[in-house]
C-alpha cells in the first residue's frame, strides 16, 4: 500500500514557510522581488523553528499542536499563492528572457540535479549522526511533548532549532518530511546565491555561482540526508543578503538570521557568524568611521546572541555551562557528565602534534586532502579569488565577501579537528559566488578575442568535468550509503528497508504500537515512538555512572525503576562502567517479545 500522504504535506509546508516569512520580510524594501523570495523562505523556515522552540519550553509541542500549525500554514499558503502566483511568473519569465543560451542549459542542470536530489530523499535516514542523533532528538521532543534533558547522550545539548523543525514534521509523518525540508533549505541556499551573485555581477555569473554550488558532490548529499548543515547554511547566506543592504529594517534582519545560525550548530560560532561581523566592522569602518561601526557591531552581537539565547540558557540550567559540551574546563569540572563532555571537546580541537611547524604542515595536507576528496574544488579557487578580493577596490561587497570567506576557511582549517566539508557550508556557497565573480573579472579584463575564447571553451569543459565528477560521486554515494535508486513510497517498503539494515527493527514496530505512551526502553533507539535511552558513542548514562553496588540484582533494579526504565532490550546495552544486566533475569525482568536473537524484557514494577 503507497503511504504518500507526506507528498502532499511537503508542498503545503514549502508554501507556508514562503507566506509567513514574506509577511515578516515583505517590509525590507530589497530592491527585486527575487531578493524578497528568497529570504522569506529563510526568514519563514527560521519563524516556525522558532514557534516550535516556544511550543517546547512549554510542553505543548504534540500532535495536535502539529497539526494544527500545519492547518495554518495550509491557510496562509493558499493565501500567498494566490497573492503572488502572477508576479511569481511574469518574474520567472523576464529573467528567462535576460538569459543567454549557456545560463538557460546551465540553470537546466541545476535544476535536474536538484530533482535528483529530491528523488533520493524517498529512501529512509540510516546515516549515522541524523539516526543516533538529530532525528533521537527530536523524537524525544516530541514524544515526551517539549524540550527536556536528555543527559545520556552529548550531542543532546548543542543548539538545536534544526531539531526543532525535525520535531514538527516527525509528529506530522516519517522522516522522508525532514530529509526533504533540508533538501529545500538547500533549494533556498542556491536561490540565495543567485541574488548575492546577481548583485555583484551578470545573470551569467549568477548562474555560474549556482551552477557550481549544485554540483558539489558534498553539498548534493546533504540535501538528501537529515543533517543540520543546510539549514546553518541558509540562515548564514540569508544574513550576508541582508547586511550588505546596509539599512535599518535589513540590518535588523541580518542580527536575527546570524542568530538562528547561531542557535543551530556551534561550528557557527567561530567558523561562520565572526567573520560574517568581522567583515560587515571592515566595511563600517571605511563608511562610517570607526565609532558607528563599534556600535553597529555591537548591537548585531547582541542581538544574534538574544536569537541563540534560548539553548545558553538551557545548557546553563541543566549543565552550568552555557556552550556546553564545549569548553569543560573554563566553566568547571562540576557538570555531571563531564567526562563526556572532555572527550568531545579533545575530538573537535586539532591534535598536539599540530602545534608544532613540521606538524602543523601535515595535519593542514590532511585536511585540504579530505576536502579535495570531497570534491569541493570551490573551496580552492573560492579562497584564492578571496585573496584578490581582499584587495579589489571600488566596490566593497566584493571585499566584504572576500574577508568572510578567507576568514571562515582559515578558522576552518586551523582552529577544528573536523575533516567533514559539511562543517564549512555557508563558505563554500561564498567560495562558489567569488570563484564566478573571479571568472567573469578574468574574461572581462582580456582583451584578445582569442584568450577569450580560449577561457570561455576551458568553463564548458570544466562545467563538464564537474557534471561527471558529480554523477560519479553520486553513484558511489548510492553503494556507500546504501541509498536506493527506487524510492520507498510505501510504508511496508521503508520497513522492511531498514528492518534488513537494523537487527532488532521488528522490536522497534511492535513497541510502537503496543508500549504505553510512559514506557521508557534501555536499548531501543529512534525510530521508536516512546521514550528510551539509546546506545550512543561514549556510553555514557548519569545515573548509572554515579551509583555503586550494581553487581546486586535488587539494587540495579531499584535504580532503574527510580529512573523510570520500564523495559529492557538485549543485547545487553553496552556502557563506560560495567554494568551486568543479565542478573535482573529471572526475577526481575519477564519476556514481551522476541525478534530473531533480540528480546524485549518487561522490568517488574516490584522486587
Amino acid at each position: 500500500m503507497v503511504d504518500c500522504f507526506y507528498l502532499f504535506i511537503f508542498p503545503i509546508l514549502a508554501f507556508g514557510f514562503l507566506a509567513i516569512g514574506d509577511r515578516f520580510v515583505r517590509r525590507l524594501c530589497m530592491v527585486e522581488a527575487g531578493e524578497k523570495l528568497a529570504v522569506s523562505l529563510a526568514a519563514g523556515m527560521a519563524l516556525i523553528a522558532l514557534s516550535l522552540a516556544l511550543f517546547g519550553t512549554f510542553h505543548v509541542l504534540n500532535c495536535a499542536c502539529a497539526w494544527l500549525l500545519l492547518a495554518v500554514l495550509l491557510v496562509d499558503g493558499t493565501l500567498w499563492i494566490r497573492r503572488n502566483v502572477l508576479d511569481i511568473a511574469g518574474m520567472v519569465r523576464s529573467v528567462w528572457a535576460a538569459w543567454n543560451w549557456q545560463s538557460r542549459l546551465g540553470i537546466c542542470v541545476v535544476m535536474g540535479v536538484c530533482a535528483v536530489n529530491a528523488w533520493f530523499c524517498f529512501s529512509p535516514e540510516i546515516r549515522h549522526d541524523p539516526y543516533d542523533y538529530h532525528l533521537t532528538v527530536a523524537n524525544l521532543y516530541g514524544v515526551s511533548g517539549g524540550i527536556v534533558e536528555i543527559p545520556w547522550h552529548v550531542f543532546t545539548y548543542m543548539p538545536k532549532y534544526g531539531e526543532m523543525l525535525y520535531a514538527f514534521v516527525l509528529l506530522l509523518g516519517p522522516d522522508i518530511l525532514g530529509k526533504l525540508i533540508h533538501w529545500l533549505a538547500g533549494v533556498g541556499i542556491l536561490a540565495l546565491i543567485y541574488v548575492l551573485a546577481r548583485r555583484i555581477g551578470s545573470h551569467g555569473m549568477a548562474v555560474l555561482s549556482v551552477f557550481l554550488a549544485a554540483l558539489i558532490p558534498l553539498f548534493s548529499f546533504i540535501m538528501t540526508t537529515c543533517y543540520v548543515d543546510l539549514f546553518v547554511g541558509l540562515w548564514a547566506m540569508a544574513a550576508i543578503l541582508c547586511l550588505v543592504h546596509d539599512h535599518g529594517k535589513s540590518f535588523l534582519m541580518g542580527g536575527f538570521f546570524l542568530g538562528m545560525a547561531l542557535g543551530t550548530k556551534y561550528v557557527a560560532w567561530g567558523v561562520i557568524v565572526p567573520p560574517i561581523i568581522f567583515a560587515c566592522w571592515v566595511c563600517w569602518v571605511r563608511e562610517h568611521g570607526l565609532c558607528k561601526a563599534l556600535e553597529r557591531t555591537a548591537v548585531l552581537c547582541v542581538r544574534a546572541l538574544l536569537i541563540a539565547s534560548p539553548w545558553l540558557v538551557y545548557n546553563l540550567y541543566w549543565t552550568g555551562n552555557p556552550i556546553y559540551p564545549m569548553l569543560p574546563g573554563v566553566f568547571g569540572r562540576h557538570i555531571p557528565p563531564c567526562l563526556e563532555a572532555e572527550a568531545f571537546f579533545r575530538s573537535h580541537c586539532p591534535p598536539d602534534e599540530a602545534l608544532t611547524l613540521s606538524g602543523f604542515g601535515t595535519y593542514l595536507g590532511m585536511r585540504l586532502s579530505k576536502l579535495a576528496g570531497d570534491g569541493i574544488v570551490v573551496f580552492f579557487t573560492g579562497l584564492g579569488v578571496s585573496l584578490f578580493a581582499l584587495f579589489r577596490k571600488g566596490d566593497s561587497l566584493p571585499r566584504f565577501l572576500g574577508i568572510t570567506t578567507f576568514l571562515s576557511c582559515v578558522v576552518f582549517l586551523t582552529a577544528t579537528d573536523n575533516h567533514d566539508g559539511r562543517f564549512v557550508f555557508p563558505t563554500l556557497a561564498l567560495c562558489a559566488v567569488l570563484t564566478a565573480w573571479g571568472w567573469f573579472t578574468l574574461l572581462k579584463a582580456l582583451s584578445d578575442e582569442k584568450h577569450r575564447r580560449l577561457l570561455t571553451i576551458g568553463g564548458y569543459l570544466l562545467a563538464g568535468v564537474l557534471s561527471l565528477f558529480w554523477t560519479f560521486h553520486r553513484v558511489n554515494q548510492v553503494e556507500v550509503f546504501d541509498q536506493q535508486i527506487i524510492p520507498h513510497l510505501s510504508r511496508t517498503a521503508r520497513e522492511q528497508f531498514l528492518r534488513e539494515r537494523f537487527p532488532g527493527f521488528d522490536l522497534v514496530i511492535w513497541g510502537n504500537d503496543n508500549l504505553s505512551e510512559n514506557a521508557l526502553v534501555l536499548g531501543l533507539g529512534y525510530p521508536l515512538r516512546r521514550c528510551y535511552i539509546s546506545k550512543n558513542k561514549y556510553g555514557y548514562i548519569p545515573w548509572l555512572e554515579e551509583e555503586t553496588g550494581l553487581d546486586d540484582a535488587e539494587h540495579l533494579a531499584e535504580v532503574l525503576r527510580k529512573a523510570g526504565v520500564t523495559h529492557i532490550a538485549t543485547p545487553w546495552p553496552k556502557l563506560r562502567k560495567d554494568v551486568d544486566f543479565s542478573i535482573l533475569l529471572p526475577s526481575h525482568l519477564t519476556e514481551v517479545r522476541r525478534a530473531g536473537d533480540r528480546i524485549l524484557y518487561r522490568l517488574s514494577s516490584l522486587g
